[in-house]
């Protein structure tokens, strides 16, 4: 796996879309791509897989569609219940963009339906 090292994670914040190492969850392999920053804690960041392949949508997943604010270029998706924790020597020193004020109100009632619904 090619770690990707980062010199300054001070600039990334909640609602962030950044390029990570993306480990899957086997282990066999990494990818690199989108994840979107929740929180920070220590030098962990928990996140949340951008990813562009159409597959197991449901209701916990937002459609990101390439527009003139974001740097997207094919139909994304943001999977809301796969939450990941990486530490900061995974994310590429890049910010690609943030998601709009109306896609963070659906990501905050997914996440509370999520939750909730334990």
């Amino acid at each position: 796996m090619n770690q990707i090292y980062m010199k300054n994670t001070d600039n990334f914040i909640f609602w962030d879309i950044i390029l990570a190492e993306y480990i899957f969850s086997d282990n066999s392999n990494s990818k690199l791509r989108p994840v979107l920053v929740l929180f920070k804690e220590a030098d962990d960041y928990t996140v949340l897989k951008i990813t562009s392949q159409w597959q197991n949508i449901d209701n916990f997943t937002i459609v990101l569609e390439p527009n003139n604010e974001n740097k997207i270029k094919i139909t994304s998706y943001l999977k809301v219940k796969k939450i990941n924790s990486f530490h900061e020597k995974l994310f590429k020193e890049k910010k690609i963009w943030n998601i709009s004020n109306k896609q963070k109100e659906i990501l905050k009632s997914k996440l509370s339906n999520l939750f909730n619904n334990l």
